[in-house]
């Protein structure tokens, strides 16, 4: 655990997991139907893993005023199924690296949701992740380090960095305090989810 509630989960991404990942990403979807099916059927597990991390975070630190009273992990699930999902905004068109998006999120989440990205960091290259000044104001970052020797991620104005090693899963909140930059010595692989809370949504239903 580091400073302003980043938290790193080592081990989230298995080594055969990623490179499934790092082969969907080079092959431009030029999959045979059985690499497809393991591919769907790996993903399907991440998304999984993703949304029990999105819940795990918001029952631990409850970063939002209305989650704070709540007092069991089911108040907590109901409100991530109802209130989070994937949102991508601008970040398609600001980036300027290589990036393949992945399947989508909508056995878990709402329709609006977008898909998770996977990003090359070439060598000497960097991925700098900016506030979408337009997007929702509350937000968690899950970043997956699928490949990559000595990456670091950059938090400038905290003057704070992480060192992240391949299949970590790092969460970050509160984009809007915590622009960072991504660099890696060699080439790297990450993936990104964004996870949009719209804490509006969120109604208890009475039977």
């Amino acid at each position: 655990m580091t400073g302003n509630f980043i938290k790193t989960h080592p081990g989230f991404l298995e080594r055969g997991q990623a490179e499934q990942i790092i082969s969907h990403f080079n092959s431009n979807n030029y999959l045979n139907s059985k690499e497809e099916s393991d591919f769907l059927e790996m993903k399907e597990v991440l998304d999984q893993r993703v949304f029990e991390k999105v819940v795990g975070f918001l029952n631990t630190y409850k970063p939002l005023s209305i989650i704070e009273n709540f007092e069991t992990l089911g108040e907590t699930l109901r409100f991530a199924q109802q209130c989070c999902f994937i949102y991508s905004g601008s970040f398609y068109r600001e980036l300027q690296l290589q990036c393949a998006s992945l399947s989508t999120f909508d056995k878990i989440l709402y329709s609006e949701t977008k898909d998770p990205v996977v990003i090359k960091i070439g060598d000497e290259e960097q991925f700098v992740h900016k506030v979408d000044e337009n997007g929702p104001r509350n937000m968690l970052d899950f970043l997956v380090i699928v490949q990559g020797d000595r990456i670091n991620i950059n938090f400038r104005k905290q003057g704070n960095i992480v060192k992240a090693n391949p299949g970590e899963l790092v969460i970050i909140p509160h984009l809007w305090t915590n622009e960072f930059t991504v660099e890696s010595q060699d080439t790297a692989y990450i993936m990104l989810y964004r996870i949009a809370i719209d804490p509006s949504r969120y109604e208890i239903i009475d039977f």
